[in-house]
């Protein structure tokens, strides 16, 4: 029997694997597209800090008031006109007034960069993490994660090689991916053709 060990992050990492090989291949980092939590509550998204954006999962109502205490504008939660009444921990938050809420939550976030924000998040049991560009999360998370990546040898167009990502599981007995480059457009011809007869 063999067991699968599948992190996360190798199926993040496979997930943006469009991305992730454009940056891999060219060094140019993509453009982002949206940051609106995909739950409605105004603690969930995208958001501007001091310095760079973090990404917030705060939905609930306990995570929504610890975010409001930690980054100083608990008065928010008392505001009915802009947050709807709670009722325990039960469900998503949601804004009356979705814009104004999100313009306070970013004005309390703005005091600190978000490499501040995302431990002090996290230890309060709030899902928050620094939004990393491909070519951050390639450098400081992927290449941190046993067999993530390959380097690969010289190759047509790449005379220093290239690293590229590898599969996004591992297995207990066999190797992970390979570490040999894809065949120049014929280069096998002729040994195919032997074969052939």
């Amino acid at each position: 029997s063999q067991y699968i060990d599948l992190p996360m992050i190798g199926a993040a990492a496979n997930l943006m694997f469009s991305m992730l090989s454009g940056y891999l291949g060219t060094g140019k980092v993509p453009v982002p597209r949206g940051n609106q939590g995909f739950t409605g509550s105004p603690g969930a998204g995208t958001f501007a800090t001091g310095q760079g954006w973090i990404a917030l999962g705060a939905n609930t109502p306990a995570q929504f008031e610890n975010l409001c205490r930690l980054i100083g504008i608990d008065d928010l939660l008392r505001n009915a006109a802009l947050i709807e009444p709670s009722h325990g921990d039960q469900g998503f938050v949601r804004a009356r007034d979705a814009d104004a809420v999100r313009d306070r939550l970013e004005a309390g976030l703005r005091k600190h960069p978000a490499s501040h924000w995302e431990p002090l998040l996290n230890a309060a049991g709030i899902p928050a993490a620094r939004v990393r560009h491909v070519g951050e999360f390639a450098d400081e998370i992927l290449r941190r994660s046993p067999s993530a990546m390959l380097s690969l040898p010289e190759m047509p167009g790449y005379p220093r090689g290239m690293d590229a990502l590898n599969i996004g599981f591992h297995t207990l007995h066999d190797p992970c991916g390979t570490d040999t480059v894809s065949p120049a457009l014929g280069q096998h011809t002729e040994e195919v053709l032997r074969t052939c007869g």
